[in-house]
């Protein structure tokens, strides 16, 4: 499947590197559902294959997942940075609420206090590229994979 959506035009393409959002079915006190932004479960390997075929639409797509990967590395640190502040994790103790699932790319942290949490999945690349303007894209990009899967407390602060 992968690789026929590698090899897929732009629009297509286009489509299954942008986010999407899913709603959680818990229901809270005021009615609402949190939302979790979502990106195409494979995009790992789309953008492996992507680099391999030196596609067109690469840096387009480097670029819709690096800001994936950033909003997600702010919006986990912000939620980290708010449950120590409302008293639900003191010290680092939140750092076992941080749960990284590396078979799925899927990061999942909750402040049980203020009934907030994040459920995403983050992309990387494995591949390199000739083209030294998209490799710096590659380092960018799985740079903040790291920052996401091993978050420290300097960061938070």
């Amino acid at each position: 499947m992968v690789t026929h959506i590698a090899k897929s035009s732009d629009k297509v393409l286009n489509y299954f590197t942008e986010p999407f959002e899913i709603r959680d079915r818990i229901r809270y006190k005021d009615g609402s559902n949190r939302k979790h932004v979502f990106v195409f479960p494979y995009i790992s390997q789309l953008l492996d294959m992507l680099i391999e075929n030196n596609s067109l639409f690469l840096k387009t797509a480097l670029d819709k997942s690096i800001e994936h990967n950033e909003s997600t590395k702010e919006k986990l640190k912000s939620l980290i940075k708010e449950s120590i502040n409302n008293g639900c994790y003191y010290g680092d103790y939140w750092k076992k609420e941080v749960e990284f699932h590396e078979n799925g790319n899927v990061v999942h942290f909750r402040d049980t206090l203020a009934v907030a949490g994040i459920i995403t999945n983050i992309a990387r690349a494995t591949k390199k590229s000739e083209n030294p303007q998209i490799n710096c894209l590659i380092k960018r990009l799985n740079d903040s994979y790291k920052e996401i899967k091993y978050i420290t407390e300097q960061e938070i602060v």
